[in-house]
């Protein structure tokens, strides 16, 4: 599980800062007194897996609260035809959505989703006949 976007921060590989600093430390660790106004760690990993050479085709299972519409969930098959999303491009349409938390919790062939009772997205083999627990949202 990794973040996407936090309190409305696009979540990344930059740090950022709650003022313009002379000379800040664009990514890794900060000067100690630029410290006080890091508003956002950047993160390196987090730039390794969308510089991947299969950033796009692994699979996706991410989360999002928008104020408007609530729970906001994306799911993308592994290897998806056409092409998929890298991180920064599904961080971008959460925030599109206007939400101001999101994070991802898959990014390989286990990404599975169940509609109303039916598989819409089945996990490959052996991972479908193996996962015991999933998140669910119901309607009220």
């Amino acid at each position: 599980m990794a973040p996407l976007v936090v309190r409305g921060l696009k979540y990344g590989s930059m740090n950022l800062y709650s003022k313009p600093l002379a000379n800040p430390v664009v990514a890794g660790e900060p000067k100690a007194e630029d410290l006080p106004f890091l508003v956002q760690r950047s993160s390196l990993k987090f730039k390794d897996i969308n510089d991947s050479p299969d950033a796009k085709a692994k699979g996706r299972a991410a989360f999002g609260i928008a104020a408007e519409s609530g729970i906001v969930v994306m799911v993308q098959p592994h290897n998806p035809a056409g092409g998929g999303l890298s991180y920064y491009e599904l961080r971008d349409k959460f925030i599109a959505y206007g939400c101001q938390s999101a994070f991802f919790v898959d990014g390989s062939d286990s990404v599975f989703l169940n509609l109303q009772g039916k598989e819409v997205l089945e996990a490959a083999y052996p991972k479908n006949s193996t996962q015991t627990s999933a998140i669910s949202f119901k309607s009220l």
